[in-house]
């Protein structure tokens, strides 16, 4: 058997009674050390504002901070973020965009639970993992049938009843691990909250009452986590430390997931190695390379190597190396290490390594596009209609916003279209807004997108609308866009609008009269104030 380095293993996505969970931080890593776990990661809900507690040990547990973020598409957790400079909201390929920029680390969560209102609906969004399996949706989209017979042995068994309730995500693997996307983490998150309130939308946070603390954090914490291998000597001790060494083995994809219920913290190390390169962890590949998987698995033990998310080598054994042709097509591998099946025991792989990419095309960022003037690009597949920049007839501005808020148009001053102040008024988030509105002339035949020039006194992520006249306040779609103080060119595929209700469909491009650049409570806090300049603004049509 190979040789493994020391394991950390811990438990990602668990909620505080920061937000909807009902443990404090000390009362967590209490039970985390009682499930003789390592490190926590906490990732109560928020917008990316809220100042991250630092890292501390408690219990002998290490704690690290992090936020889940709720989009229009999902819930999107995010690791090793700073605090940010406006509330991340919005878009699911906003806050993926932001997080990014800012340095984080995204996760997409529970993507395929059964629950409409958790599951993620943008395919699209390039997140750097997502979650394969999640103790929260787990149980609670579990049938009645299902809890009654598990809730007899719970008391027996609460960590091995739990994880029991899981399945195989065959087709979440099968859609995630594809070359188009590269590789990805994929966490196991045990989305604890020790919780079921009085009611769903009152948290701890809040006031809200606790009905029962089920299932408890230490039941959630003996399911399944995350693996971290200590491949440059031993944990220092400091919290600091220790925890750039935790986020950094997660972001270079050397951790992996186990289901800590059917054994002890198993190793499970994948590379793909080329000629050329040292044998290292954390690697993808070009040309010819190995696949490399070693396991500290026990007799009767396979591994199981996927490529694009199906199975392509299979071997009862705690090794397999695989030759790969240098002239393969463009693919995503990931290993599996399973054990016998046991009477009581999840039908689930004990562990399950993060993804490894071989001959994978360069990826192009898909969605709105940024470049500074003069060394970006177009959205791929289209051009200006025209070289003008004033390409876009507009006829006048104004703004508008709510009773409290205020706006003060600016003169146009040489090299700029328009110009104005936007604030928001303070107190209690009650939706306010404040927008600089240009009216438009019908727009040129085979237009199939907008490209603005725009900058900002601050940083800020500001909402692209088109009104459509109607009575009260039209109908709208809606696209976001991040803005600073640098002159950015902003791509926007109007197919990319999403329409708000009672809007429906694509845009009506011929049927449209205002442009609006609006700041509002999604991407803004009360209080708020930015000015927005338009540099230049030209239709684009696409081949």
């Amino acid at each position: 058997m190979a040789r493994q380095p020391p394991l950390w293993r811990g438990a990602y996505h668990v909620h505080s009674t920061q937000s909807d969970g009902s443990g404090t931080p000390e009362a967590i890593a209490a039970a985390a050390a009682g499930a003789s776990l390592d490190f926590v990661i906490l990732t109560d809900h928020g917008d990316g504002t809220r100042t991250p507690a630092g890292p501390r040990i408690i219990n002998g547990v290490l704690l690290i901070d992090a936020v889940e973020i709720s989009t229009d598409d999902g819930h999107y957790v995010a690791l090793d973020l700073p605090p940010v400079p406006y509330p991340l909201a919005g878009e699911g390929r906003a806050v993926a965009e932001d997080v990014r920029r800012l340095g984080g680390m995204g996760l997409i969560a529970h993507p395929d639970s059964l629950r409409s209102s958790l599951a993620w609906h943008d395919p699209s969004v390039a997140a750097d993992g997502f979650e394969w399996i999640n103790g929260d949706s787990t149980w609670r989209t579990a049938s009645t049938a299902q809890l009654l017979v598990k809730l007899l042995a719970y008391p027996l068994n609460r960590a091995g009843t739990l994880a029991g309730l899981a399945r195989y995500p065959a087709a979440l693997f099968a859609e995630r691990d594809q070359p188009a996307r590269g590789p990805q983490l994929a966490l196991a998150a045990v989305d604890a909250h020790a919780r079921i309130g009085w009611q769903r939308s009152a948290d701890p946070i809040d006031g809200g009452r606790t009905l029962s603390e089920f299932p408890s954090y230490r039941a959630s914490f003996g399911t399944f986590g995350v693996v971290v291998p200590w491949l440059d000597g031993t944990p220092s001790g400091d919290a600091r430390r220790d925890a750039v060494a935790v986020l950094a083995a997660i972001r270079h994809r050397v951790t992996w997931s186990a289901v800590f219920s059917m054994a002890d913290p198993v190793w499970l190390s994948f590379d793909l190695i080329g000629p050329a390169t040292m044998a290292r962890p954390g690697r993808d590949a070009d040309g010819e390379a190995t696949v490399v998987v070693k396991s500290n698995g026990p007799a009767g033990a396979s591994i199981r190597v996927l490529r694009n998310g199906h199975v392509y080598r299979e071997a009862q054994a705690s090794a397999l190396s695989a030759p790969l042709p240098a002239d393969e097509p463009g693919s995503v591998y990931r290993a599996e290490l399973w054990l016998p099946a046991r009477r009581g025991w999840p039908a689930l792989p004990v562990a399950i390594s993060a993804a490894r990419g071989h001959n994978l095309p360069d990826v192009t960022e898909t969605g709105a596009g940024y470049r500074v003037p003069g060394t970006g690009h177009l959205a791929p597949g289209a051009t200006t209609t025209n070289a003008s920049a004033d390409d876009v007839d507009i006829r006048g501005w104004h703004v508008e916003h709510d009773p409290r808020s205020s706006g003060m148009l600016r003169p146009a001053s040489p090299g700029t279209r328009g110009e104005a102040t936007l604030r928001l008024a303070g107190g209690e988030r009650v939706s306010q807004f404040s927008a600089l509105v240009g009216v438009l002339a019908p727009p040129p035949a085979g237009a199939t997108g907008l490209e603005l020039e725009l900058s900002a006194s601050a940083a800020m992520r500001l909402s692209v609308q088109w009104r459509e006249p109607r009575s009260g306040e039209g109908l709208r779609w809606r696209h976001s866009c991040y803005v600073d103080g640098t002159r950015r060119v902003v791509a926007l595929p109007m197919n990319e609008f999403r329409p708000i209700r009672p809007a429906t469909g694509r845009v009506p491009l011929d049927r449209i009269h205002a442009l609006l650049l609006v700041m509002d409570t999604v991407n803004a806090r009360p209080g708020d104030s930015r000015t927005v300049t338009v540099h230049a603004a030209r239709w684009t049509a696409g081949r």
